[in-house]
Formats: structure tokens, C-alpha cells, sequence
């Protein structure tokens, strides 16, 4: 989804705070709901790990978009490109080095 974030900002469309906002509405249903239905399917979920990811995720998505949505925080769109980039690069590390003891 990254990748669609700097596509959309390559082209102009939109601001950076509208297009995080579009991608994250792009996530909530469609992508979510069918994956789930395949490992649902072959009862592949941990539930109980579901519900303490889920409502990590929520909290976190909540009050990150405080942060970047109201304007008395004031957070640049350049800031906001370097927090994006810089959780992305963390992330991009973690699989390397998950992908190297597996």
C-alpha cells in the first residue's frame, strides 16, 4: 500500500493526509475479509492472537491519526513522509532479519 501512497503522490493526486486516509479505507474490508475466509477455510486462526492484534492495531491507527489529522499538533507533511518512511524501513528490517533465522 505504500508503494500506491507514493504513486498517488508522484501524480498529484490529492494531499498526503486525504491519500493516507484514502489507503486506510482502502483496508478495511476487502482485503481483510477475504484472506480471512481462506484461513478460516482451512481453520488456520488463532483467535485469541486476532483480538490482541486487532485491538493494537485500532488503538494505534486511532491515535496516529489524531496525531496527523488535527491541525493543533501541526506536523508537517514532510515530517509525516519521514515517520511513514522511517516505520516502513524498521518494518523492511525486521522481515530481513526474520527471513534470515527461518
Amino acid at each position: 500500500m505504500g508503494f500506491l501512497l507514493l504513486i498517488l503522490e508522484y501524480l498529484g493526486m490529492g494531499d498526503y493526509k486525504s491519500n493516507l486516509g484514502a489507503i486506510a479505507f482502502l483496508n478495511l474490508f476487502p482485503i481483510s475479509l477475504g484472506s480471512f475466509w481462506n484461513f478460516y477455510k482451512t481453520n488456520n486462526v488463532n483467535y485469541s492472537m486476532g483480538i490482541v492484534l486487532l485491538l493494537s492495531i485500532i488503538t494505534g491507527a486511532y491515535f496516529g491519526s489524531i496525531v496527523i489529522v488535527y491541525k493543533h499538533y501541526e506536523i508537517s507533511k514532510k515530517t509525516v513522509q519521514y515517520i511513514t518512511s522511517f516505520l516502513g524501513f524498521l518494518i523492511g528490517i525486521g522481515f530481513l532479519i526474520a527471513a534470515q533465522y527461518n
